[in-house]
Order: structure tokens, then C-alpha cells, then sequence
């Protein structure tokens, strides 16, 4: 059995009609979607028998086979679950909050990612992903299935622009196509997809004097009184082996100056750091306790 499977929609195939015929979405997802699933698996076997062989040139090509298959079957997979035939009008709560932030107003963001999508040049797609390192929502022009995109994104909604998704209806007019797509974005899905991509942080600890630098930087904002500086300089720290690491870089740098500067014991060194950390701690948010990994609600 492969690794990956053709997922079943939640609607039929004629659900999505007018904006998309039951004959296309039929064709589309029983045929072209499983057609990517059935290469990405049998892309896998190949690799693991050239692997096998010691034949290590042929992998670039297989690999390159591989995300593009891939990257179809994860895109049609999001695709499915962003229409829906109660979809349309446009989303509330923190996602609306945030696509007035990063793109103006709902009405310009729709404008982009229909730009986006119908300038596609041949075939691929237009998405909204947010992207990690910034926080931030932006829009990605993807050509084919794979080209184009920015490392560590994270696809929230997207719009097939491949002539299969609509030729067969809307001909050449493919703007024509991208504007019925409105109509059935399904924005809970979406919202769905937002809240969880935020909860994602790359893995990009900082070198050891850089992260004592920042170190520094919140306790001399704590010594000075200036609580909310200390409070976004700690949130600056990319993941706690940064911040770990900062603190303890940090305070063997001091008690070696000052040790040397006062002729203070270790010990009496030691003492009066682990005060000054203890109170740049209580900056920290207390720890996150999920009720379904600790099989407890907390009261």
C-alpha cells in the first residue's frame, strides 16, 4: 500500500454547481488529483530502488518528480477542504483582523490573490499562506506545483489555476473562473488553517553571543524599569534553547568580569545573578498546559 491516498470530499460532485460543474470536479479530483497521488508513490519506490542500487544520479531527477507530485497532492488536498457550497462572503475574527493588517482591507487582498491566480503564466496556483519568520500573511504566485514558493510557508487558502480546474467550463476565461471561486471559499477551513500555522515557529536558534546579547538587553531593560521593552526583547528569542542558552552564556561572561573587577567569591556571584534572572523570569509566560495531553482540565 502507498504512503499517500487519494482523500474523499465532503460534498458531492455536483454540490459546487453553478460556480464549478459536477463533470469538472469529478474529472478533477477523481482523475488529475489521483493521478499526483499515484506518482508520488510510485516516485517513492523508485528513489528507494535507485537508493538501493547506488545509482545516487538518478535521484535529482526523482526528486525533483517527487515534489512535484507531492506538492500536487498537498495542494488539491487543501483545495478540496477550502470550498465548500455554503462557502462565500468573507471571514471575521483574527484572520479579518489580519488581512486588514497585512494587506489594507478584505477587498484589496481579494484583489491581489485573484491577480495573482489569473496572471499565473501556464499553470499553477494563487495562495494565501503565512509565513512563520515575519508573522505575517502574504500571497504566493506558485508555478506548477512546487515553483515559486517561499521555504517554511504555510498554504491557507488556494486557488487552482491549471486549465484542468476550469477549461472544460469557463474556456480561456480563467479571471471569470477565479471570481466564482469567492463564492465558495470555505472560511472556516481557512481560519481553521490560520490558527494552527501560527502556533508554528522555525527552528532558528541563535549563535551563543548573539543570543547573550539579547540576554543582556532584558535585564538592562528590567534594571531600568522598563518592563514591556524586557517583555518584547524576551518574545525576540526564536525558540527556549536560544533563550536558555543566552541567559547562560550571559552569566558566565559576568561573573568572569566581575569577579575579577570586585574580588567577589564565586559563590557570592552566583547568588546575586540568580536574583537578577529570577526576576527577568517572571516576565515569561507560565507554561501552557493542554487538557487533552495532561488528561486534566484545569480550573
Amino acid at each position: 500500500m502507498g504512503t499517500y491516498s487519494l482523500p474523499d470530499l465532503s460534498y458531492d460532485y455536483g454540490a459546487l454547481e453553478p460556480a464549478m460543474s459536477g463533470d469538472i470536479l469529478e474529472l478533477h479530483h477523481s482523475k488529475h488529483h489521483a493521478a499526483y497521488v499515484k506518482g508520488a508513490n510510485d516516485t517513492l519506490e523508485r528513489i528507494a530502488e535507485a537508493r538501493e542500487k547506488g545509482d545516487y544520479a538518478s535521484l535529482v531527477g526523482l526528486e525533483k518528480t517527487m515534489a512535484f507530485n507531492l506538492s500536487g497532492h498537498v495542494l488539491h488536498s487543501i483545495f478540496w477542504n477550502n470550498l465548500s457550497p455554503e462557502g462565500g462572503d468573507r471571514p471575521d475574527g483574527e484572520l479579518a483582523a489580519a488581512i486588514d493588517e497585512h494587506f489594507g482591507s478584505f477587498e484589496k487582498f481579494s484583489a491581489q490573490l485573484s491577480a495573482a491566480t489569473t496572471g499565473v503564466q501556464g499553470s499553477g496556483w494563487g495562495v494565501l499562506s503565512w509565513e512563520p519568520l515575519g508573522k505575517r500573511l502574504i500571497i504566493e504566485q506558485v508555478y506548477d506545483h512546487h515553483g515559486n514558493v517561499g521555504q517554511g510557508s504555510t498554504p491557507l487558502l488556494a486557488f487552482d489555476a491549471w486549465e484542468h480546474a476550469y477549461y472544460l467550463q469557463y474556456r480561456n476565461v480563467r479571471p471569470d473562473y477565479v471570481q466564482r471561486l469567492w463564492d465558495l471559499v470555505n472560511w472556516n477551513d481557512v481560519i481553521a488553517r490560520f490558527e494552527a500555522a501560527r502556533g508554528v515557529k522555525l527552528a532558528m536558534s541563535l549563535p551563543p553571543f548573539q543570543a547573550a546579547q539579547l540576554a543582556a538587553g532584558v535585564l538592562a531593560a528590567r534594571h531600568r524599569g522598563d518592563l514591556r521593552d524586557a517583555e518584547a526583547l524576551l518574545g525576540s528569542f526564536p525558540d527556549e534553547a536560544s533563550k536558555t542558552r543566552g541567559f547562560h552564556v550571559l552569566a558566565e561572561l559576568s561573573l568572569s568580569l566581575v569577579r575579577a573587577q570586585t574580588g567577589q567569591t564565586m559563590d557570592e556571584l552566583i547568588q546575586e545573578l540568580s536574583i537578577q534572572l529570577a526576576h527577568a523570569n517572571e516576565l515569561l509566560p507560565p507554561p501552557r498546559v493542554d487538557p487533552l495531553a495532561s488528561g486534566r482540565m484545569d480550573t
